[in-house]
């Protein structure tokens, strides 16, 4: 579908669960283990990409059109199935996963509540 694209590969998950790929590297703290559950190999593919990545980053957020990892601009297209959050796409150049920038900043904001939560409950 996408053979022109600056996509990699297109996972659909029509009739899995929904992860959010930001907060899977919390996933082995203590405080936030007990409320994800992760299926496995979505797991092993995120730790993949994280190691690959020089920054350690995974998922990086398409601004202006173009990806967070490779600053390669992405087809119209393929903006919009990101943005309409059915799949998870896989930027073809630097091999990370590609949300748009609204869902970036909304898991952003939910990660700095819950780790100021936590730290100030220390």
């Amino acid at each position: 579908a996408y053979s022109n694209s600056s996509v990699k590969k297109i996972y659909n998950l029509k009739n899995r669960p929904r992860i959010n790929p930001l907060i899977i590297h919390y996933y082995n703290s203590k405080h936030i283990q007990n409320d994800v559950t992760i299926d496995e190999r979505f797991l092993k593919a995120y730790n993949r990409i994280r190691g690959a990545s020089k920054n350690g980053l995974a998922v990086v957020p398409v601004e202006r059109g173009a990806s967070g990892g490779s600053f390669i601009k992405i087809p119209p297209q393929v903006q919009l199935d990101i943005a309409a959050r059915k799949k998870i796409i896989v930027d073809e150049h630097s091999g990370r996963i590609l949300v748009d920038a609204l869902l970036a900043d909304e898991q952003s904001t939910k990660m700095n509540r819950k780790i100021n939560k936590v730290l100030s409950a220390k």
